[in-house]
This record gives C-alpha cells, structure tokens and sequence, in this order.
C-alpha cells in the first residue's frame, strides 16, 4: 500500500508488508529448510556480515518468518518485528534484551499468571529488582522510578478482568520522571486491531500469537514488535537462545493473519452480547467486560480502544463449587486453558492461568475463586447462550 492509498484492518491483514512473490501464488509460499548453501566463500562472508541479503540457518532467520514479521509489522504499524517461538519466549528476550543485572523492571501488577511467574522467579535468578504496581498508580510512575529503572513492563487489556491502563496518564506522568525507560506493552487481548499501542507511545509491543493472531488453536508463536534500533538486540537474543519460530509455524501464523479482522469482528460482537445476557442472569453476580457501562474502565475503553475485545469474565453465585458446577457442565464451549481460537473457550483462572499466585495474591488481583473467564469465538450467540444457560442453570 502506498501512503495515498491508505489501507483498512482487513486488507492490512491480507495484503501488509509484503508484494505478490514472484512464483504467482496467492497463498504464501512455505519454505521449510533449515540450512541455506551459498555460491562462493565471499558470498558467505557477505551474508554473515549483513552486506548481502539472504538468510543462512533458520535459527538466525527464514524466509517464510520474514515473511511473516513483515506482515505482522504492518499490521501493528511498526518498522520491524522478531518472531518467536511462544509469547512467553517473546517476553523472555525482551527482558533479556533490555536489562541487566542490577536493573530494576515496572511492571503491572495485573499481568498474566506466566508473565507474573517469569518476573519473581527468573527476574530474581537474574538480579532484577521487579516491583508490581496497580493499575491506578501507573499515572505516576515518575515517582516509582530509581535510576536504575530500565524496562516498564504493562497488560492491557488485562488478563483476566479486561481492566486497561490509561495510555494519556501514564505518558503524562512519564513526562516528570527523571529519564525514560522502555516501555513495553503486552497486547496480545486487544491484537493490533483493537488498540494503536504504538501510536499511544510505548516502545516494544509483545504479542502472544498462539491467541488471535494465530486464531485457530494449531500453533505456538509469539511476536516483538517496534523500531528497527529497539527490535535489533530483541532479534540478536533470539538468534543466540534458539527461540525462533520454526518455518511450518510461521506459515500457519501468516495465513491465520489473513482472517483475524473478520474473526476479531464477530468474536468482540459476540463477547459483547454474552456478556449483556450474562450480566442479567440471576446466577452470576458480576461481569467483567469493558463494553459494558458497569465495567471501571467503560469509558476509558470507549476513548482509547478501537473494538471492546473478545474476552469477558464472570463471577457465579455461590463461589468455587458453583463455578466448577458451571465449568464441568459446558458441553459446547470447550474447557480450555487459551484464548483468541475460532472456538468460545472458558477456564477457571485461579486454577489455570495464575494458579501460580498465592491467595492472597490472587484476591489482591480481583481474581476470586468463583471467577470463570471466557473468550467468544465465532460460533452462533444462540448456541453459546444455550450452554452457559444449562450449565449455569
């Protein structure tokens, strides 16, 4: 696309960042070898030293990854994007990349259970200092700042109760700090279609690809995105720890893309009219979804994202057995551990994504023990309706 032909979600997702290939496929084309052989001993050495395009060994890089990034950068509107082998992997050599022993890390103290488990355990192992801090004082991170503030880790939306950092106070009130860190945003409920995470100021946006950017439940990816300058040490980390993206999988992820505005629009239309009917149902005391009016942060969403998301929560009455009642009784919505597939999931986050925390933390979180999260997919609200009906009922 060039910039008077300015380009919509949907077509982004099919025709972003890359040209027709020469072979005349409208499919992108997969290449699975790991090992490229080159004409000449100076053709090596030109390839090795970055004079000469081309790619060597697949853990260095791949043609269908390049591919892949390329679209995945213009979708999210970025100079560059570094594939990975699972979102956590992308976090991981985020934090790799950017910190160093003695650093202290920001972070969100709503953050997924994975994420929040890397930071006190291998953030520990690695002599960072990491404090988590509620949403509500992210509009005054200059004061939480020491010099030594290198990285400002964040979720929003969050995971589980969709709760979202507000980007204009937190860039205002980076503005009183006494020098800036990276800010690296994890967007992976909101997808570069929900949110302009790039255009609100942070500097790195992390993805779990495996979720919607994938969207169908077949793969495991993840994805770092920004400037060329912030990517480039990102790309050098993973080429050292081997956590690429194999070749098959970025294919996958590259034609899942192609879909994910059509399906991001009928998951977040779905998500919004359960969590309507949910918020009615005698049986659930409270919904955590930002379309509605109820949700803290309804009017901050309506301002600042682009779509509600796909992922409401919902406490049953009755607490931990009445929730797992309500799980184990679901025949069409899969109990699963995930998010972001064409298929409406649910799990129960205090035993499964942050079964890591204490109580204690977990309450201090919000997250209780009848609390159960669900991520619409794209299947017949009737249907879905039916089955949360009958389990609840």
């Amino acid at each position: 696309m060039t910039k008077e032909q300015p380009s919509g979600p949907s077509t982004r997702s099919l025709h972003g960042g890359r040209g027709r290939h020469p072979h005349g496929g409208l499919a992108p084309p997969l290449f699975p070898a790991a090992v490229n052989a080159f004409g000449s001993l100076e053709e090596t050495i030109a390839t090795f030293e970055g004079r000469r395009e081309g790619t060597l060994y697949a853990r260095f890089g791949h043609p269908t990854g390049l591919s892949t990034e390329s679209r995945l950068a213009a979708l999210e509107g970025a100079e560059d994007a570094v594939l990975c082998s699972s979102g956590m992997a992308a976090v991981a050599l985020t934090l790799s990349a950017v910190c160093r022993t003695g650093d202290h890390v920001l972070a969100s103290l709503e953050q997924y259970g994975g994420v929040a488990e890397l930071l006190h355990k291998v953030g520990a192992d690695w002599g960072l200092e990491v404090d988590f801090l509620p949403l509500e004082a992210l509009g005054d991170l200059g004061s939480r700042m020491r010099d030594t503030t290198r990285l400002v880790l964040l979720e929003s939306p969050t995971n589980p109760l969709v709760r979202l950092v507000d980007f204009r106070a937190l860039m205002a009130g980076l503005e009183r700090a006494p020098h800036r860190p990276v800010l690296a945003l994890d967007a992976t409920l909101a997808t570069p279609l929900g949110q302009d995470s790039l255009g609100a100021g942070f500097d790195l946006v992390l993805h779990s690809a495996t979720k919607y950017l994938g969207g169908h439940d077949d793969l495991t990816a993840g994805v770092v995105l920004g400037s060329r300058d912030r990517t480039a040490p990102i790309r050098e980390r993973r080429r050292m720890l081997g956590a690429n993206c194999d070749p098959e999988t970025a294919w996958l992820l590259d034609r899942g893309l192609m879909t994910l505005a059509i399906r991001w629009e009928r998951q977040c239309a779905n998500a919004l009219e359960l969590a309507r009917r949910l918020e009615a149902h005698p049986k659930v005391t409270r919904v955590f979804y930002p379309g509605l009016p109820s949700h803290p942060h309804h009017e901050l969403a309506r301002r600042q994202m682009r779509a509600f998301g796909a992922i409401l929560a919902f406490e049953v009455q009755g607490g931990f057995e009445a929730a797992r009642r309500t799980f184990d009784r679901l025949r069409l919505i899969a109990r699963a551990p995930s998010l972001g597939g064409v298929e409406s999931m649910v799990l129960h986050p205090a035993t499964s994504s942050h079964r890591s925390l204490s109580e204690a933390g977990r309450r201090e979180i919000g997250i209780t023990d009848g609390l159960l999260r669900m991520s619409a997919g794209i299947e017949d609200v009737p249907d879905l309706w039916r089955d949360l009906e009958e389990a609840l009922a």
